[in-house]
């Protein structure tokens, strides 16, 4: 009893200490497919409830695969079932991927969501309703919930398989939305439709239509609906094929459409020869028919509704009836406003070819026109319609032509789509030719339209696909739009297909990447090697192509380098390929430096219409010191007006060159800047440096560890203050930006009560512990005045080759300020009294003495500054006009500007309102030809451009594209060689913001085009500092006397606009007086340019040589494509207006405010522009074809011009009434065809000898008669005849002698 007792005490106590354990802390061991708290219904491959307990490593059915998790196609899912022994009110889940990892499912800590769990109210039964988004993979579903203080989960797998379905799909834009599945034909009478379906785990959804290009969609992310849009179907069948992706899973859907056209309803109409031979569709156009006329035969299929007739249908060709049995396709209605339909479809076996007998004795033959007819009748319905063909015995016709895109040349050829309104990506590929009979051997060629210079290459030895059809490649099709006609050897029929290709060139640098960092040793010389390739650029070859490479805007390589200069030959392989191209680095000359720098490498590519365009590379290089970090600036700045810091850190944004530029606060001279500022702060820039320090002398101001830059280091630390230096300086404000490899930090504030030296130390370390350092002085002056400028320029020595200097005085306290007589202006904005005055006429080569007069109520402090002016005439010099004046000369009279009386300078701001500027003098100078820096040190001091010696100042910072823009040869600017000086003329700045405020701006007379004030061609400068003369001026330039005296023509003035673009404006020619006159509308930059070479159409032009190139060469006209002037192109009504405009030198008129709804502002191509069109608009030259419409690109007919030109010469014309067409019909013998507005005109230009009629023989008259040929398209070589004819009787652009 004893023995039997025991056991069974033992077993009761461990039961009960087991109760005693929380269920929640005592793990539930159930086996795969088992649920101890959730149970769901959901039920697909497996039940959801059999994925509980699945291992998660292994192989067998109890571990998680794909086989053994429950497998959905959408994200959302809802999720039913049971729940046990939790609280209802404590439910919860979440879902987690797992990612298989070496051979085990591991949860993604990065990708866990909550889900909605709720209890269903209406089941007493402990029923749940969840509402999961899943994740594309595996997912881990865990429920949770708790009964008490014990908390319960059960995981379950689902696989959310995301591949891409259509859930529906509609056509819209008929009577009904009508519903599209695979393998069913819907009728729509509409030939405009969108389709509009949900397309589930889908990034992208195309359709294509009759085997065109596949056009996107617009796919909504969030619920997949998607439109496609407008499809114009053509009648009958439409193939339409849609297609869904999600990341690398495609599915395309086929469905059919039907179209039915009222007015047409026949789908199809193909002319073929036997069975076998290739179908030509009749329906769109006339096919060549070159076969056996037996043998001819026709393939028909329309469409019709179906009226319910059981009558025969009755098929007539040609007017006979015939006993064709057409096989009947019932469509039904599958809407409620769609009727059903009948699809017929039938052949005629034999057409009956119609013949004519000509000659004498009459012989009969086949006519080569073949008009036939067809009828169909079904019930109520006739059908009817032309079986037009053209017959040429044995001919090899062309019957399609199309683009396979990505075929090499080997393996199965893809079914392609129509070559012609397809775009190419590249200028190799492969065309599929298809013909009505064997070529057997015919060769095939291809041509530009119109005719070309240049060839197209074709393979001859083709790839037979079949005995009909056959692939070709093409090799080096050039740029643009281009219509190409294609035909056999001795065939008569040909085939047109236009094609566009855009090339995809661009610069390839195979040894750097934008960004990078470049280590290198300092002590050694050490130069940047680049090599690389322009990919793709089909110009290669020509002789107007232009590669060039720049360093921090100084341009160092070029396939066309400058005379005289330190540029360098680039040399590129026949593939583009350049090697060995050194750049120097340098810390103090460059042109590259140790910290930031930027390459460009440019070249001269086509764009998609074959114009020249620009292709350009970019790399951002940073080049650190292996022996030291690097300290780009280090210097005062003031406080007040200070940038504002911004991250992300761009070098290129102008807050960063705001706050480097040396403010005239400050003046550099032997090492030191001196101010009278009692506080200003401390900018910093440096480079390759992991921390840094400042000090005053032995105190410590902060240490500051700089971030590296990298994905886990971009947050910078806040600086560690001195504890004295905050003591005696408050709050201590550091503001910081970038990363190691270049960095700016300001320190704000510093305070300079009493006047002394201040010396700062600035130590940066690099990452091996290397220190770099560099001091810098600033002396606060309390003097009872100082000269900020003029600063002297060689050693105590205020030399200048200018005619003036600015005269810039802080002079605290005093009420004025006399420069030799003149009152200085007391400036506006300024933390300190400064006064400022443009002092000129400097007297030439001599030292000129100006004394100066500080006055303090009476109190007057005198003083005298020697300034040196030197009259060499060259680039830096600069002329000042002594006073205001309505003619002005320059440089030993190399550039003249005269205006008319009463001309003003003016400014207008964004509202329309114009600021007056009477007193303003004009600047001129002369430009380095490689920057544009026309004073490279300026009165203050400051360096313009490059640091180019240890002891400059740090430079006026301007972007490198200011310089790079300017020197580069872009575009057709390599057919011009300069013969002038590049002049600058200027008429200073307008005043900005309001008198009194901080951010009020000073008027200006004539400044440089770079001063800390304003960047010639900045788009931020604001338009009332922009400033133009009132009145239309005129400007005069010399040009270089050894060119030729019959040059007149081909001389041109270019302007260097505020768009940094070069520019031809022409210009009226004194070949006596080696001088060039222009227009003068805009201040910038002017220079005299000769055309040295032209286009090939254009040199071997029959006849309009010599009248094309001047046109060109005055920027009348332009070339429509790279290599190609477009010399026989059509000239349209937007280019001869354009031409009217410039060569008239018209003053542009236009503005917001359009004549044309068809011309918007700013809108342009390459041949017009809005402003002339406005122009010409607004001074009546130019009328509309209709009502508000003008038509810019459509052809110019001959009556057209005449109109333009009889308006812009303003010629007299007689009244338009029976004795003028009376007048016409004598001179003219198609004068019927003339429009009755055209008549005065057309006279009056014939009668002024500008445009003339053709002569045309006539039989049985001796003398010709002339036609004018009104309705007649122009040239562009005969509308530039035009021009050239009317410009030399009015204007004197061109010489007398040109033809």
């Amino acid at each position: 009893m004893q023995r039997t007792k025991k056991p069974l005490i033992w077993l009761m106590m461990v039961a009960l200490v087991v109760s005693l354990i929380p269920a929640g802390l005592a793990p539930v061991a159930s086996a795969a497919g088992q649920t101890s708290y959730f149970t769901p219904d959901n039920t697909a491959n497996v039940p959801l409830k059999s994925t509980v307990g699945l291992k998660m490593t292994g192989t067998g059915s109890d571990v998680l695969s794909r086989s053994t998790a429950f497998v959905v196609t959408s994200a959302e899912q809802a999720v039913t079932g049971t729940f046990t022994n939790v609280t209802g009110s404590t439910l919860g889940a979440n879902v987690q991927l797992l990612n298989l990892k070496d051979g085990t499912w591991v949860p993604d800590s990065s990708r866990l969501a909550p889900a909605v769990v709720t209890v269903d109210p209406n089941r007493p039964d402990n029923r749940f309703n969840a509402t999961l988004t899943l994740f594309p993979g595996m997912n881990k579903v865990t429920f949770s919930g708790s009964q008490g203080p014990s908390e319960r989960s059960e995981s379950f797998y689902i696989l959310y398989d995301s591949v891409p379905y259509i859930e529906k799909l509609q056509v819209l834009g008929g009577a009904d939305n009508l519903d599209l599945n695979e393998g069913s034909q819907v009728v729509v009478d509409t030939g405009d439709v969108t389709i509009q379906g949900v397309a589930h785990n889908s990034s992208k959804v195309t359709v294509t239509l009759n085997n065109g290009e596949a056009l996107p969609t617009s796919l909504s992310t969030q619920d997949g609906t998607f439109f496609s849009p407008m499809l114009r179907l053509k009648s009958g069948k439409n193939d339409l094929v849609v297609t869904i992706e999600s990341g690398v899973d495609k599915n395309k859907f086929t469905y059919s459409l039907l179209y039915y056209d009222e007015e047409n309803p026949f789908s199809q109409l193909d002319l073929k020869e036997g069975s076998d031979g290739l179908s030509q569709s009749m329906l769109t156009d006339r096919p060549t028919y070159g076969g056996d006329p037996a043998q001819a035969r026709v393939m028909v299929e329309l469409l019709l509704p179906d009226d319910k007739t059981t009558a025969v249908p009755e098929i007539s060709v040609d007017g006979v009836l015939t006993n064709i049995v057409p096989k009947i396709e019932p469509i039904p209605s599958v809407g409620i406003n769609t009727p059903s339909y009948s699809l017929f479809s039938f052949e005629i076996p034999s057409l009956k070819f119609t013949e004519s007998a000509t000659g004498t004795p009459p012989v009969t033959s086949i006519d080569s026109l073949q008009n036939h007819s067809l009828t169909v009748k079904y019930g109520k319905n006739t059908a009817s319609t032309n079986m037009n063909f053209q017959y040429l015995e044995n001919e090899t016709v062309i019957t399609d032509l199309r683009y396979l895109k990505d075929y090499s040349g080997s393996g199965d050829a893809p079914e392609g789509v129509p070559l012609s309104g397809s775009s190419v990506t590249s200028a190799d590929f492969y065309i599929l030719v298809e013909t009505s009979r064997n070529p057997n051997g015919s060769l095939l060629t291809a041509e530009y339209l119109p005719r070309s210079t240049s060839p197209i290459e074709l393979s001859t030895t083709p790839i037979q696909v079949s005995p009909t059809k056959y692939i070709y490649q093409i090799k080096g099709f050039k740029n643009g739009n281009q219509t190409v006609q294609f035909k056999f050897t001795g065939s008569k029929s040909s085939k047109n297909a236009t094609i566009s290709f855009a090339s995809k060139n661009y610069i390839f640098v195979s040894n750097l990447t934008d960004g990078q960092t470049y280590d290198m040793n300092s002590k050694k010389t050490d130069k940047l090697l680049l090599e690389g390739k322009y990919v793709d650029f089909a110009t290669l070859d020509s002789k107007y192509f232009v590669a060039e490479i720049f360093a921090n805007g100084v341009k160092v390589y070029s396939t066309h380098p400058a005379a005289n200069t330190k540029q360098k030959q680039l040399t590129l392989g026949a593939d583009g390929s350049f090697e060995d191209v050194e750049i120097d680095i340098d810390g103090d000359t460059g042109p590259l430096f140790f910290g930031e720098n930027r390459i460009v490498l440019t070249g001269t590519g086509t764009g998609d219409k074959g114009q020249l365009n620009e292709v350009t590379k970019e790399l951002r290089i940073y080049i650190n010191d292996n022996n030291v970090s690097t300290i780009n600036n280090f210097q005062p700045a003031p406080s007040k007006n200070r940038s504002t810091f911004l991250d992300p850190y761009n070098p290129d944004d102008q807050w960063v060159k705001n706050l480097f530029n040396l403010s005239t606060d400050f003046t550099f001279a032997d090492k030191k800047y001196t101010t009278s500022l009692k506080n200003f702060d401390l900018a910093i820039r440096g480079a390759g440096a992991t921390r840094m320090s400042l000090s005053m002398g032995t105190q410590t101001i902060f240490d500051l560890n700089i971030p590296d830059g990298s994905a886990t280091n971009t947050t910078w630390q806040d600086p560690i203050i001195s504890s004295e230096y905050a003591l005696n300086n408050g709050n201590v404000i550091v503001d910081r930006s970038g990363s190691q490899k270049d960095f700016v930090v300001r320190l704000r504030d510093l305070k300079a009560e009493t006047p002394g030296t201040y010396i700062y130390t600035l130590d940066l370390y690099n990452k091996t512990g290397a220190k770099t350092s560099q001091k810098v002085e600033v002396v606060r002056e309390a003097a009872g005045y100082r000269i900020l400028a003029p600063r002297p320029t060689s050693g105590s020595q205020i030399v200048v080759s200018k005619n003036f200097v600015h005269f810039d005085i802080e002079a605290e306290g005093a009420t004025s300020v006399v420069i030799d007589k003149e009152t200085a202006k007391k400036l506006q904005g300024t933390e300190t009294d400064r006064f400022a005055l443009d002092y000129v006429g400097l007297k030439a080569d001599k030292v000129n003495k100006i004394k100066l007069t500080i006055d303090r109520n009476g109190v007057k402090t005198n003083d005298t500054v020697e300034v040196y002016y030197t009259s060499n005439t060259g680039v830096d010099s600069q002329y000042m006009a002594p006073k205001v004046a309505n003619k002005y000369s320059a440089f030993n009279k190399q550039l003249e500007l005269s205006f008319p009386k009463g001309t003003v300078m003016q400014s207008t701001d964004l509202s329309g309102i114009a600021k007056f500027y009477p007193n303003n003098k004009l600047l001129f100078g002369i430009a380095d030809p490689n920057t544009g820096i026309v004073e490279r040190k300026n009165d203050y001091g400051s360096i313009v451009g490059f640091r180019t010696e240890a002891e400059d100042p740090n430079p006026l910072s301007v972007p490198d594209d200011y310089y790079r823009r300017f020197s580069a040869i872009v575009g057709d600017s390599v057919n011009f060689s300069p013969v002038s000086e590049i002049y600058w003329v200027s008429g200073g700045l307008g005043e900005s913001g309001t008198r009194g405020d901080n951010n009020y701006k000073e008027p200006t007379n004539g400044i440089g085009p770079y001063t800390v004030d304003s960047l010639y061609g900045n788009p931020l400068t604001p338009a009332e500092r922009k400033i133009k003369p009132s009145q239309r001026g005129t400007l005069t330039l010399a040009y270089d006397p050894n060119v030729v005296d019959d040059a007149g023509s081909t001389i041109s003035v270019f302007y260097y606009s505020p768009s940094r673009e070069w520019r031809r404006i022409g210009g009226e020619v004194d070949s006596k007086k080696h001088t060039v006159t222009v227009p003068f509308d805009e201040f910038g930059y002017y220079k005299v340019m000769k055309l040295r070479r032209s286009y090939n159409d254009i040199t071997n032009h029959g006849w309009a040589r010599n009248i094309l190139n001047a046109l060109y060469a005055k920027g009348f006209m332009a070339p429509l494509r790279f290599e190609q002037f477009g010399t026989d192109d059509r000239t349209s009504r937007g280019e001869f207006a354009t031409l009217l405009v410039k060569g008239l030198n018209l003053p542009i008129t236009s503005d917001s405010r359009r004549t044309f709804t068809d011309v918007a502002p700013g809108t342009s191509s390459f041949t017009w522009d809005y402003d002339s069109i406005e122009t010409a608009a607004r001074a009546g030259i130019i009328t509309g074809l209709t009502d508000g419409v003008f038509g810019p690109d459509r052809p110019l007919t001959r009556e057209q011009a005449a109109v333009m030109i009889a308006r812009a010469l303003e010629l007299k014309m007689v009244a338009n009434d029976s004795k003028l067409q009376s007048a016409l019909a004598k001179a003219f013998i198609d004068s019927g065809s003339m429009e009755s507005y055209a008549g005065p005109a057309v006279q009056a230009v014939t009668k002024a000898k500008i445009m003339e009629g053709s002569p045309v023989t006539v039989a049985g008259q001796k003398k010709p008669q002339y036609a004018f040929n009104p309705k007649g398209n122009l040239t562009r070589a005969e509308a530039g005849k035009i021009a050239v004819e009317l410009l030399k009787k009015s204007t004197k652009v061109f010489p007398k002698t040109l033809s």
